[in-house]
C-alpha cells in the first residue's frame, strides 16, 4: 500500500541528547561552587574561641587556607584538572583558590561592614556577570553585575545590620564590576571583584571620616 502522508518515521534519540553539554555543565557547576562561597561570611557568627578545636576563629581561617593552599600545591604538580576547573588552570593557580585567599583575607585583616559586601558581592555578583556574558545581552553584563552588588551590599547593611556608608555602595559596586571586566593574565577576577572595592572602600572610609 501507498505510505501515508501522515506517517512519521520513528527515530530513536538518546537521553544525552536533551542533557547540556560537558562544557554548559563544567560552567554551571562552576558558577554554582562560587556561589555557596558565600559561606564564608559565617565566619562573623562563629565564637572567638572554638572550644572543640581550642583555636581561634582567626586560626581556623588560616589553617583551612593553608591546607587548601597544600592541595592547590598538589593539583598543579600533578597537573590535575577536575570537573569545574577551566583547562589553562591545569599548571597554574586556580580561581577557587584566589578566591578563597581574598575572602580570607578579608575576613581577617578588614572591617566586618566592608568586607561582608564585598565577599558576598563577589560570591553572588560574579556568577550572574558570567552568565550574561554568555547570552545576547552581554552588553547589560555590567549593568546586572553593579544592580546585584548594590543589592546584596543594602541587603546586609539592613539585615545584618552594617554601619556601611549608602554613599559608598555605588563606589564599591562600580570598582567590583570594572575590576571583573580587566582580565589580567595570572591574577583571578574572583580575588580582584573582593579587593579591589574593599581596599577602596576601607581607604575612603578611612579618609573622609565615615
Amino acid at each position: 500500500p501507498p505510505p501515508s502522508v501522515c506517517s512519521v518515521s520513528k527515530t530513536f534519540i538518546p537521553a544525552s541528547a536533551f542533557a547540556p553539554p560537558v562544557v554548559e555543565r563544567r560552567r554551571l557547576i562552576r558558577r554554582g561552587f562560587h556561589a555557596l562561597s558565600s559561606l564564608f561570611v559565617i565566619y562573623w557568627w562563629l565564637p572567638e574561641y572554638i572550644e572543640p578545636l581550642e583555636l581561634t576563629r582567626q586560626q581556623v581561617a588560616v589553617l583551612g587556607l593553608s591546607v587548601l593552599a597544600a592541595f592547590e600545591a598538589y593539583r598543579i604538580h600533578r597537573g590535575w584538572v577536575f570537573f569545574g576547573l577551566r583547562d589553562y588552570e591545569k599548571k597554574r593557580v586556580a580561581g577557587y583558590f584566589w578566591g578563597a585567599s581574598g575572602y580570607v583575607l578579608a575576613l581577617l585583616f578588614f572591617d566586618q561592614r566592608f568586607a561582608m559586601i564585598t565577599i558576598l558581592g563577589t560570591t553572588l555578583g560574579d556568577p550572574v556577570l558570567g552568565e550574561f556574558r554568555e547570552t545576547r545581552f552581554k552588553r547589560f553584563a555590567p549593568a546586572a553585575g553593579f544592580a546585584v552588588w548594590c543589592a546584596v551590599a543594602l541587603v546586609c547593611i539592613v539585615l545584618v545590620p552594617l554601619s556601611t556608608p549608602l554613599a559608598l555602595v555605588p563606589l564599591g559596586a562600580a570598582l567590583a564590576v570594572a575590576a571583573e571586566s580587566a582580565k589580567q593574565p595570572y591574577i583571578d577576577d574572583n580575588f580582584l571583584m573582593n579587593i579591589v572595592p574593599l581596599v577602596a572602600l576601607t581607604a575612603v572610609s578611612a579618609g573622609v571620616g565615615l
